[in-house]
C-alpha cells in the first residue's frame, strides 16, 4: 500500500498540511501537496491513458517535488517531467519508467508539469510524491575577490548563509551572463570563506565572474561580476616566449612547470608524456658542440618527458628525448629515478635548439631541477663505430673490431666493484646467436656485446647487473671462455613487459686466474643499458668471527668494507649505563 500523508498540530506549532491529489484531477495551484498517480493511495496506475497536468506554486517561489515512491511498467509506461507549463520538449527534466525514481526534482520558474503514458495491459503501483514551494535559497555569497596567475585564478568569497555548496559563472569581461554556470558543486572545508582554482584561463585577459548558492535543490541568485586581469607568464610559457638558455653550464633548481599551460600535445618525439603543461627553453651554440642534460628531483619522476627538438614542438623534428624513464636515440636509457638525463647529445652550430620538459597528463604539472652542460664529443666522423666510440651509435657495424664487439675485442672489466652506464649494442653486430646455457638455446639474432673479466681469489660471490633495457628479450649469459667453446656458468631469462626493465645474475663464485665473458644478448634489434658487477652476496653463514666484539659502543664491530654481516646479541645486556664510552661523557 502507498503512503498516506496526515497532518497534525503539536504544541502549538503547526506542521505543514499536505492535501491529496491524484494524477488526472486537474492543475495544481497550491503548495503542500501529496501526489498521486490516478490510483489514489491504494490502487495501481490505469490502462492507455495518455495526460498532462500541472502543478504551480500559489507564491511564485520555486516548486519542489520530491517522490518517496516510484513503479511502472517497464517500456509501456511512463512519467515525463517538465520544468514550466508545458510538455515542451526543450524543457524536459527526464522521463521515468520501472522503478527508476526522479528522486527531487524542481523549478525556478514555480511550475513543473507531469505527462503519463500508459498501455492496455499491465500496471504497477505507480508514485507517491510531495510538492512543496520553500522560501528561496537566502545564502547570498558576500565580499567577492580574486588572485590570479598567468592560465588560473583563485576566487574566493565569503558565505552568506548556511549553504555549503556554490556554482561559477565565468566569461572574458562584458560577456552575457546565461545562467549556466561553468563550475558546479564548488565545496569548501574552509568555514566562513571559500577558496577555489579556477583552471584553463588566458595570460593578460580580463575575465568577471558571478557565484550563487545551492542550498540543495535550490538556488540563490547569482552576485557579482567581480572582475581580474590574469597576470603576464614569465618566459618559458610558448615557442614564442621562451626562457633563452644564453650560456653553458647552466643550473637551475626548484623549476616548475605549472601554469605554463599545455600547448603543444602533438609533437614528432612522443606526445603522451608532452600532455601535462610545457616549460619551453632555447638554446643556440655558437660552435658545433655535445651537451649532457641532466633532470633531477622531479615531484613526477615516472611522469616526466625531456625532450630535444630543432624547432617548436608543433613543428621541429626531434633530437633526443626521455619519457617516463625511457630515452631514445642519440641518448640511451636510463632511469628518471636516478636524476639522469640525456648524455653527448650532438649540437650544431647557429642552430636554435627548443628543450621542453613536460609530464603525462596527469599529473598536470612537475617541480624539477635541470643541469645542462658541455661534453666532449664522441667522433664518428667516418660513419663506423670506432674502438673508442662506447656509447654512442655513430652508424655502421664494428665488424668484430671495437671495444666489446665480440671476444677478440673486449670491453675489459679492470676491477670490481665496477659500473659504466650509457652503453649500447647499436654497431656491434650479431656475433653470437646461439648458447649452450645449459642447452642450446638459438634465435639470439639481435646485436651484442661482450665483456672480459678475469677473476680473483676475492671473487666468492659475484653479483651482474643491466638496467635500463630498451627492449625486451634480453639475457645475460656468463662463460667460462667465449660463447660457443667455453662452458656456460648461468644466464638470466628473458625480459617481459614493459619498456625499462632489468636483469641480473647473482651469487656465482669465480674460480682465481680464469678468464669469464659476459655477453648481453637480444633476440632481435640492439639495446642500451647500464652495466654493474660487483662481490654481493645476500646471506652469509653466521660463524663465530662474526660475532660483535662487545656490547659497548666504543668496541662495536667495523662495518666498512664488508658486503654483508649477521651475528647475535644473546649474552649482552643492552644498557647504555654499562657503557664506559657513554658513562664517561
Amino acid at each position: 500500500m502507498k503512503s498516506i500523508f496526515t497532518s497534525v498540530f503539536l504544541f502549538g506549532l503547526s506542521i505543514s498540511v499536505y492535501s491529496q491529489h491524484n494524477f488526472g484531477a486537474g492543475n495544481v495551484t497550491s503548495c503542500n501537496q501529496t501526489l498521486y498517480d490516478n490510483g489514489g493511495p491504494s490502487l495501481n496506475t490505469g490502462h492507455n491513458i495518455n495526460a498532462t497536468e500541472t502543478y504551480c506554486s500559489s507564491t511564485g517561489n520555486t516548486i519542489l517535488i520530491s517522490f518517496s515512491s516510484f513503479s511502472l511498467e517497464t517500456f509501456y509506461d511512463s512519467l515525463y517531467i517538465y520544468e514550466g507549463t508545458t510538455a515542451n520538449s526543450a524543457f524536459l527534466i527526464g522521463g521515468y519508467s520501472n522503478t527508476i525514481s526522479p528522486g527531487t526534482v524542481s523549478s525556478s520558474t514555480g511550475c513543473i508539469t507531469f505527462k503519463f503514458k500508459s498501455d492496455a495491459s499491465g500496471n504497477r503501483l505507480g508514485w507517491v510524491a510531495t510538492m512543496s514551494c520553500p522560501l528561496p535559497c537566502d545564502s547570498l555569497p558576500k565580499n567577492l575577490g580574486a588572485i590570479p596567475g598567468g592560465i588560473d585564478a583563485a576566487l574566493t568569497w565569503n558565505q552568506g548563509g548556511s549553504a555549503t555548496v556554490w556554482d561559477i559563472q565565468l566569461g572574458v569581461s562584458g560577456f552575457t551572463p546565461t545562467g549556466i554556470p561553468t563550475a558546479n558543486n564548488i565545496t569548501s572545508s574552509i568555514i566562513g570563506s571559500v577558496y577555489y582554482n579556477y583552471p584553463g584561463l588566458s595570460p593578460s585577459t580580463n575575465y568577471q565572474y558571478y557565484v550563487r548558492a545551492d542550498c540543495g535543490g535550490l538556488t540563490s541568485s547569482w552576485v557579482g561580476p567581480f572582475a581580474f586581469t590574469t597576470t603576464v607568464l614569465p618566459p618559458g610559457s610558448t615557442c614564442g616566449d621562451p626562457f633563452i638558455i644564453s650560456t653553458l653550464p647552466f643550473s637551475k633548481k626548484n623549476m616548475s612547470t605549472a601554469g605554463f599551460g599545455d600547448d603543444y600535445s602533438t609533437n614528432s618525439c612522443d606526445n603522451n608524456y608532452m600532455s601535462g603543461d610545457d616549460y619551453i627553453m632555447t638554446y643556440t651554440p655558437l660552435v658545433d658542440e655535445c651537451v649532457t642534460i641532466r633532470i633531477s628531483n622531479m615531484s613526477a619522476p615516472s611522469d616526466a618527458g625531456l625532450f630535444i627538438m630543432n624547432g617548436c614542438p608543433n613543428s621541429g623534428g626531434c633530437i633526443a628525448m626521455q619519457r617516463g624513464g625511457l630515452i631514445t636515440a642519440p641518448g640511451r636509457v636510463t632511469p628518471l629515478l636516478t636524476g639522469k638525463g640525456l648524455t653527448e647529445v650532438p649540437l650544431s652550430a647557429g642552430t636554435t635548439y627548443y628543450i621542453i620538459v613536460s609530464t603525462y597528463a596527469a599529473p598536470q604539472n612537475m617541480i624539477f631541477d635541470l643541469d645542462i652542460k658541455k661534453v666532449p664529443c664522441n667522433t664518428c666522423s667516418d660513419g663506423i663505430r670506432n674502438g673508442n666510440e662506447v656509447g654512442v651509435d655513430c652508424g655502421g657495424t664494428c665488424g668484430g673490431t671495437c671495444i666489446g664487439a665480440s671476444c677478440a675485442s673486449p670491453f675489459v672489466i679492470p676491477s670490481m666493484p665496477f659500473r659504466v652506464d650509457n652503453l649500447t649494442t647499436a654497431g656491434m653486430g650479431n656475433n653470437y646467436s646461439s648458447y649452450s646455457c645449459p642447452t642450446s638455446s638459438t634465435g639470439w639474432s639481435g646485436e651484442d656485446m661482450v665483456f672480459k673479466y678475469t677473476a680473483t681469489a676475492a671473487d666468492t660471490c659475484v653479483s651482474i647487473s643491466v638496467e635500463g633495457l630498451r627492449n625486451t628479450n634480453v639475457e645475460i649469459f656468463l662463460y667460462e671462455g667465449c660463447p660457443g667453446t667455453g662452458t656456460c656458468i648461468s644466464r638470466t631469462t628473458q625480459t617481459t613487459g614493459a619498456p625499462g626493465p632489468s636483469e641480473y645474475i647473482y651469487y656465482q663464485s669465480l674460480t682465481a686466474g680464469q678468464d669469464y665473458y659476459i655477453v648481453v644478448d637480444g633476440t632481435s634489434g640492439n639495446n642500451d643499458f647500464d652495466f654493474s658487477i660487483m662481490n654481493y652476496c645476500a646471506s652469509p653463514i653466521c660463524t663465530a668471527t662474526n660475532a660483535p666484539a662487545s656490547d659497548f659502543c666504543f668496541s662495536a664491530t667495523n662495518l666498512d668494507n664488508l658486503n654483508s654481516f649477521c651475528g647475535s646479541t644473546a649474552g649482552y645486556t643492552p644498557s647504555p649505563a654499562n657503557d664506559p664510552q657513554e658513562t664517561s661523557s
